[in-house]
């Protein structure tokens, strides 16, 4: 079985060109709680797009990613812009110093880590009154014909889907990793995809079947025929709900 960290190496490129932003309201709300110009830790940073809006907005990020072509992809996106860093370092271990943040950040990684490790080094790394924001685009399942088309196609495969579904971290959950200062919003999110950007999509996902392995030709000869049904002047919409949750570990 590929390990966690490496789960993403050979989607790079569809995961860059296919992946959703967050909402700029998510930084408007965050920006609200803290200095002009935060020290900010984006923890699994991927390919860089949360990092991405938050340098926009002047903050300074340092980017750990543990997967070598993720953190390639970031540092080439990102490395010659004003206040970025990037590294190697896990979730449990990010080789850090201590109270070198102003917030922690984790977009769309979270379900990745081990909790009882991460959150002990995310408080390692806040300063007093720093916070941990954990965000994510949800995709909405049953929201529209296609949505609900394309669950199914997902749950359909043979493949570990359910398991690493992040869904599975409810607000409950998450109030009880932070709880001190907690707080949860949510935001609409979308994207709309041609038949070649849904693959994309698609193939960006750890548990979607790569090019040659088992169940790729028939999980894209699927996905054409559920695009074919669903599109409507070419193309169909993914819609999200942006989850964001913010506090300090116990």
């Amino acid at each position: 079985m590929t390990r966690a960290v490496d789960r993403f190496s050979d989607r790079v490129d569809n995961y860059v060109r296919c992946r959703p932003s967050y909402p700029e309201a998510v930084l408007d709300w965050l920006g609200e709680r803290l200095s002009p110009r935060p020290d900010v830790v984006d923890v699994g940073a991927g390919t860089g797009v949360f990092a991405d809006q938050m340098l926009r907005r002047g903050w300074a990020v340092h980017a750990v990613e543990p997967n070598d072509a993720m953190r390639r992809a970031c540092l080439e996106r990102l490395g010659g812009v004003a206040g970025f860093g990037g590294s190697y370092g896990t979730a449990e271990d990010t080789g850090l110093p201590n109270e070198s943040a102003d917030l922690v950040t984790a977009a769309q990684a979270f379900h990745w880590f081990d909790p009882d490790a991460a959150l002990p080094e995310f408080k390692r790394l806040l300063r007093p009154d720093g916070l941990v924001a954990v965000v994510w685009n949800s995709r909405e399942t049953d929201t529209s014909p296609f949505l609900i088309a394309y669950e199914a196609f997902l749950r359909g495969l043979r493949t570990d889907y359910r398991k690493v579904d992040q869904h599975r971290l409810t607000d409950e959950a998450m109030a009880a990793y932070l709880p001190q200062q907690f707080e949860a919003c949510h935001w609409p999110n979308a994207q709309v995809f041609d038949l070649e950007s849904l693959k994309g999509r698609f193939l960006s996902s750890s548990y979607a079947p790569a090019p040659g392995q088992p169940g790729h030709a028939e999980a894209i000869r699927r996905l054409e025929t559920i695009f074919a049904e669903h599109e409507r002047d070419g193309v169909v919409e993914f819609r999200y709900l942006t989850r964001l949750y913010v506090g300090r570990p116990a």
